[in-house]
């Protein structure tokens, strides 16, 4: 806000501008803190690839598949090459194994 030559600032015009400068503010924490809250409920890819696996059982499971499940339940798109990358870390901390293509 500036003072005009012409025009000085009244306390009104002050308040008001405070009051705006607030509840601007305002508005921006709680938008945050319902996007934190949708994010704290959502699940990670990580542990969306586990589950899907643990319920593949022995015979496991392909990507595609669990990409599919993963878009549908995040709700969002990712990268291609997204769910095979957690697969191999997986696979390299002994969680999920690979049978097939290397």
């Amino acid at each position: 806000m500036r003072k005009s030559a012409y025009n000085p600032l009244s306390f009104d015009n002050v308040l008001e501008s405070r009051v705006w400068v607030a509840l601007e503010h305002c508005e921006v924490q709680d938008l945050r803190a319902r996007q934190e809250g949708r994010r704290a409920r959502r699940p990670t890819l990580r542990k969306l690839v586990l589950d899907q696996l643990r319920s593949a059982g022995r015979e496991g499971s392909k990507a595609a598949p669990i990409r599919t499940h993963a878009k549908q339940i995040l709700e969002r798109d990712f990268h291609v090459k997204a769910v095979g990358m957690t697969l191999s870390r997986l696979a390299k901390q002994g969680l999920a194994r690979r049978k097939g293509h290397v």
